[in-house]
């Protein structure tokens, strides 16, 4: 066989992407926290009324400001089909996760999905002032 037009099954494999996603368009959280209190809808009372009424709305809005080459309309989609399927606490608490891992902010899933599944209007609300705060809405 000649090896100068060969290429082996090593060289033609190319690196899988890491799974690690950059956020580097946002800005980290100063506190390690959240900015504002789970209940502290009362200065976003639009976004909390637009939560209660449509929350795949808020929870698309909230998923494109980090994830930008997202789909708003899918990611609205996603949550719909989802809320029918009565899992909306998990994906509302993935997407919760998203945020405080680009905000470097602490916290765990079993808690994100309490939020989620108590209130979830105050928790997109809140994600969603969380999101203005650093200036990505």
């Amino acid at each position: 066989m000649d090896k100068g037009g060969d290429t082996t099954a090593q060289d033609s494999y190319q690196q899988q992407p890491s799974m690690n996603i950059e956020y580097s368009h946002v800005p980290k959280s100063e506190t390690g926290e959240f900015s504002q209190d789970l209940c502290g809808c009362t200065s976003n009372c639009l976004t909390c009324c637009l939560a209660y009424c449509c929350a795949c709305c808020v929870y698309g809005q909230n998923q494109v400001a980090i994830k930008p080459e997202s789909s708003c309309v899918g990611q609205s989609a996603i949550y719909c089909i989802v809320s029918m399927l009565g899992c909306a606490p998990c994906l509302g608490a993935y997407g919760r996760q998203n945020i405080r891992d680009a905000r470097h902010a602490p916290g765990d899933f079993i808690a994100d999905c309490v939020a989620h599944w108590c209130c979830p209007c105050l928790a997109l609300t809140q994600e969603n002032s969380e999101l203005k705060e650093a200036g990505l809405l």
